[in-house]
């Protein structure tokens, strides 16, 4: 198995590393509800299969219907990104599923990047006047086109680089920047 898929084939949120594919698996298996009465009887690929495609149909799932309502995908759970990651290059060919991928990427970055805690001394209306007419999503893009990185091929670390820095001059250091 490629090591990329091996890395990015998860089944939980749960921590998942040294474990064997069985053994993640079987985590999985062991967490859903009502999973066991499915799997009975079933062989080890056949549950290897209904597991993985749980995961790979709700990550086309949400794609289609995004691309079809034209808004981009929110994406809060590791193991929903991981399989994005994995599904992510079969789209990217079409340049508009590739905008919202890439938007897709910086949402899930910037979410995992900035932390909560720098939003807990400042008022909701003291936020929205200082980020008035700014839009930290144009900021991001226009810097990582404009340096060349391709989001969906690697660019994830120069992405939150530029988050953190753009987020930080976006809000004037007004958000204690030791909360990161």
């Amino acid at each position: 198995m490629d090591s990329f898929v091996r890395e990015h084939l998860r089944f939980s949120d749960i921590d998942e590393t040294g474990l064997s594919l069985r053994g993640k698996i079987e985590q999985y298996c062991e967490t859903q509800m009502n999973f066991k009465n499915l799997i009975k009887d079933k062989s080890e690929s056949q549950i290897f299969w209904i597991s993985t495609y749980a995961w790979v149909s709700q990550v086309i799932d949400i794609l289609l219907i995004c691309m079809f309502l034209n808004v981009c995908p929110y994406i809060r759970f590791n193991v929903t990104f991981h399989y994005l990651s994995l599904l992510m290059h079969t789209f990217t060919e079409d340049k508009n599923f590739k905008k919202m991928i890439e938007k897709t990427i910086i949402f899930y970055v910037l979410r995992k990047t900035i932390k909560e805690e720098r939003f807990e001394k400042i008022e909701f209306n003291d936020f929205c006047k200082l980020v008035e007419n700014k839009s930290l999503l144009d900021l991001i893009i226009g810097k990582v086109h404009a340096l060349g990185i391709d989001i969906c091929e690697g660019g994830i670390k120069q992405v939150q680089s530029i988050i953190i820095n753009g987020f930080d001059d976006m809000c004037g250091g007004y958000l204690s920047a030791g909360a990161k």
